[in-house]
């Protein structure tokens, strides 16, 4: 690239960090029908007693957690962290298997006090005919080497083995055939599921002025597409599939997206005792 180049997108990033920083200065003095909601920034004025907690009484266990820690320094500044705030020990999800599993448990793996390391599946060769065998081969590797649990599994719609944004047809669900022998075998290993399905529901509705979350709502929004399960059917895929497997402890992370009715997750709770959140 040349240097007029370079000297000119230097000079074009220069103004838009500028611009940015003046919209922001000048947003507290905007006129209230001028005002957008995400520069609003209400200072309270209640003079109201405040407890802060700095550390647990009783030791805690974080059950969410992810491989933030990169390299053998921030894994022991994380393990201060936790001293620090009294939480006892953190469940890494490395929600992958394979190499990247095999990495984080060198890495975390010489602190198991402090730290449980979960695998993730391999779905390669989903719609081949030895793809179970395959993945549970994985997985018994993965147990043997150390992981604890399973997850973060993630199905937003589109299926546990496809993003969202990926074209074409829907993957594999929770309850697809294909994935009960797996399931089962977690029960026999003693390895619990934790799994992400959907998301809230605001992320599906129109994103307007009548979508009351859409501030978060946006970035996490759900495509309008026939591939992609809608809320109460990606949910359901859950609920088909904690039914068929009750030997199987599954963990369905963020209240299985089910915070706008938290009755639909309390009557799955009731109808499945090995089922928390």
């Amino acid at each position: 690239m040349r240097l007029s180049q370079l000297v000119a997108d230097g000079l074009l990033l220069a103004a838009l960090l500028l611009t940015g920083r003046a919209y922001a200065q000048s947003a507290t003095n905007l006129p209230p029908d001028q005002l957008l909601l995400k520069d609003y920034r209400p200072k309270s004025l209640y003079r109201i007693p405040a407890i802060r907690v700095e550390k647990a009484r009783f030791p805690v266990t974080d059950v969410h957690s992810h491989v933030y820690a990169r390299t053998p320094s921030q894994v022991q500044q994380w393990i201060r962290n936790l001293d620090e705030v009294g939480v006892e020990k953190s469940i890494i999800m490395v929600s992958a298997a394979g190499k990247e599993f095999d990495e984080a448990m060198k890495l975390y793996g010489p602190y198991s006090d402090r730290f449980e390391v979960w695998c993730g599946l391999d779905y390669s060769g989903a719609d081949e005919p030895d793809f179970p065998a395959k993945t549970i081969a994985e997985l018994e590797r993965c147990h043997r080497a150390g992981a604890r649990g399973v997850g973060e599994l993630s199905d937003k719609g589109r299926g546990l083995n496809r993003r969202n944004a990926d074209p074409g047809p829907a993957g594999l669900h929770i309850d697809d055939p294909r994935m009960d022998p797996i399931l089962e075998r977690c029960a026999d290993l003693g390895l619990p599921v934790n799994i992400h399905v959907g998301e809230d529901r605001w992320m599906y509705e129109p994103m307007d002025a009548t979508n009351d979350g859409m501030m978060n709502a946006f970035k996490w929004k759900i495509p309008d597409d026939p591939n992609v399960l809608r809320h109460d059917q990606v949910v359901d895929t859950l609920d088909r599939a904690v039914a068929k497997h009750p030997r199987v402890t599954f963990i369905a992370c963020h209240f299985a997206n089910c915070c706008s009715d938290l009755s639909r997750l309390a009557a799955m709770l009731v109808a499945h005792p090995k089922l928390y959140a």
